[in-house]
């Protein structure tokens, strides 16, 4: 495999989206409304924790223009997906008839780690590591109804040592904008999503590799409130849960329920703003998901499975076929849908001409049985190609992964249309899992649908994947 410098643009540029984002559909049979089993201590020789985009607020990036100009109030939209959150930030600023007609720069700050990639590349679990350019996607800017530019940035504030500027001091990470306000109220909007953050835990047992994955995980910053000087009028946060159940989705601050409400068709309401002798809240925190443990044998091969310390397996004698088939992978090994199966070290791409949206992969299980969900492998997986000498592969993960096209997005339908769902995915080549968001029937068909494709930077736009393995109670 050549390296190559280019990585997949799969940052994605809208006008607009609805602003209130759709809610997982409920089926009769919900799942319970908490966690069954605490998550185990896991020992483990090597964890590393994706690097993802930690959002802020709103926050003036040039103190002299924001004289004249105010922050009355902030409301926060939040709809998760199975591996990503859609954010939409929504500001209204008070302008006076002196800042009227003048630009202001304005940012939204990330928390963005930096991981050193030889180092993830010599690690015994490399995972894709993203430039922060590519990491925020579906980004749309909007100033009173209007479309406005944005940029993202890299680099620190240039007051981040003015005292009201403390909460972002340490930040190098942003989304920036540069409107001109109208004198009185002005309403700001600002779309994107980014990955939830998700820990990759490795223990060898026997030759073996024990892997745990913990609850994915997002954070949001509210400190940058303090950088306008006043304190904020009016702040609402409201969280949709898009592809999975409200259910399982756990706030983990602010930790008093007392402090937030579930309103109609699951939507969760936080009032943020201080008041009533109450500071302004920091930080907003939500998990979802149960910690997920498996063993990898020496073939790639998998076992042990287990949810939050409760068995689960891979049924035995499952068939997998395919709408379309390529002939072979890039080192002219053959494809087929087989590939796709836990055992196999080979992978799957499609056959048509174009990035395989809308082709299909079909499981029939021997028997139904209760399906806890599927473990996916997207892309061509450097990890699985180390072993075969591909020496670039080894050096430069991020590179051969990004070469090639892989899914972003799956369609799931079961028993032939008794119950269907969506999945967004993370854009790794690691195991992940998709959850089945609270069907609880028995299961013998399982229909996956490529909906959105990553396009990979190489010439060949064909996707692949190495893995769709069902997991069942």
């Amino acid at each position: 495999m050549t390296a190559c410098i280019l990585l997949a643009g799969f940052l994605s540029q809208s006008s607009g989206q609805d602003p209130v984002p759709p809610q997982a559909g409920n089926p009769a049979q919900q799942l319970p409304t908490a966690q069954q089993l605490p998550p185990a201590p896991v020992s483990v020789d090597y964890q590393m924790t994706i690097p993802t985009p930690l959002p802020g607020v709103l926050t003036p990036m040039d103190l002299k223009q924001i004289k004249g100009v105010s922050l009355e109030s902030a409301r926060i939209d939040l709809a998760f997906r199975q591996s990503e959150v859609f954010v939409i930030q929504t500001y209204i600023l008070q302008c006076d008839s002196q800042a009227a007609g003048k630009k202001i720069s304005l940012g939204i700050p990330f928390n963005y780690p930096t991981t050193d990639p030889e180092a993830n590349a010599k690690s015994p679990l490399p995972i894709h590591l993203i430039p922060f350019s590519k990491s925020l996607g579906d980004i749309s800017v909007g100033v009173n109804q209007v479309v406005e530019p944005s940029q993202v940035v890299e680099g620190k504030h240039f007051q981040a040592l003015a005292p009201s500027m403390l909460a972002v001091s340490n930040i190098s990470h942003w989304l920036t904008l540069t409107p001109t306000l109208n004198k009185g109220a002005n309403t700001i909007r600002i779309w994107f999503t980014a990955p939830l953050s998700q820990t990759l835990a490795c223990k060898w047992q026997n030759n073996e590799r024990r892997v745990t994955l913990s609850p994915r995980r997002f954070e949001l910053a509210l400190d940058a409130f303090s950088t306008w000087g006043t304190p904020l009028k009016q702040g609402e946060l409201y969280i949709y849960s898009e592809e999975m159940l409200p259910t399982t989705l756990n706030i983990l601050s602010p930790s008093d329920p007392a402090m937030y409400s579930r309103l109609d068709k699951g939507i969760i309401q936080w009032g943020f703003a201080p008041g009533n002798g109450k500071p302004q809240p920091q930080r907003f925190i939500m998990e979802w998901g149960e910690q997920f443990s498996y063993q990898i044998a020496a073939n790639m091969s998998l076992s042990h499975l287990s949810f939050n310390n409760v068995s689960a397996r891979i049924p035995q004698d499952y068939t997998v076929t395919a709408s379309s088939t390529a002939p072979q992978d890039p080192f002219g090994q053959p494809c087929n849908a087989d590939n796709l199966k836990a055992s196999s070290p080979g992978f799957w791409a499609e056959g048509v001409d174009g990035l395989g949206e809308r082709q299909t992969i079909r499981l029939t299980l021997p028997s139904p049985q209760q399906l806890k969900g599927l473990l996916i492998r997207t892309g061509l997986s450097p990890v699985r190609l180390i072993p075969k000498g591909d020496i670039e592969a080894q050096r430069r993960p991020d590179v051969a992964f990004s070469l090639y096209s892989r899914p972003k997005s799956l369609i799931i339908i079961l028993n032939d249309g008794q119950y269907e769902f969506k999945a967004t995915l993370r854009d790794d080549w690691n195991e992940q899992f998709i959850s089945v968001p609270g069907f609880t029937k028995p299961v013998q068909s399982i229909q996956v649908i490529l909906d959105k494709v990553v396009r990979g930077a190489g010439k060949d736009d064909t996707s692949y994947m190495s893995g769709i393995i069902p997991v069942v109670k």
